[in-house]
């Protein structure tokens, strides 16, 4: 039997697949895996917003919340599904998925920091030591 010739008699039923064009940009030379390394080294940017949860003060800078969405990026990019993010001092849980801070963690008080799959950095360039004070308070929150 053949099934694409007109003795099939399912062929009036089936739906035809179209080709669509959405008119969106096709992939660069280097194809997915240039652009998914871009997007594990911050080269590339969703451009998808993170936000407080509800009821969560963090107070940033437009900046900082822009370098926060960078840091999301890297840590989905990275397979991160939670990641406690160093920002200029201080630690920022963030549900990756969700784009959203769920904690602030205070280092010095925290007894464990459970529940995360990734460290990120989303410190100022030329802030190192913002970057080791994080490092420390990291080590030492997870120390107990």
């Amino acid at each position: 039997m053949n099934p694409t010739g007109a003795s099939n008699p399912l062929l009036p039923l089936s739906p035809r697949i179209e080709p669509v064009d959405r008119g969106l940009p096709a992939l660069q030379p280097g194809g997915f895996s240039h652009v998914l390394e871009l997007a594990r080294s911050g080269g590339a940017s969703t451009g998808r917003a993170v936000r407080a949860a509800p009821g969560l003060v963090v107070d940033l800078t437009d900046e900082q919340w822009g370098r926060l969405a960078e840091a999301a990026d890297r840590a989905e990019a990275a397979g991160a599904r939670r990641a406690l993010v160093s920002i200029d001092g201080q630690l920022l849980r963030l549900d990756v998925a969700k784009r959203e801070v769920t904690e602030r963690v205070e280092a010095l008080h925290a007894d464990v920091v459970a529940g995360i799959d990734a460290f990120v950095t989303a410190d100022s360039p030329g802030e190192s030591p913002s970057i080791g004070d994080s490092a420390v308070a990291l080590l030492r929150a997870l120390a107990g």
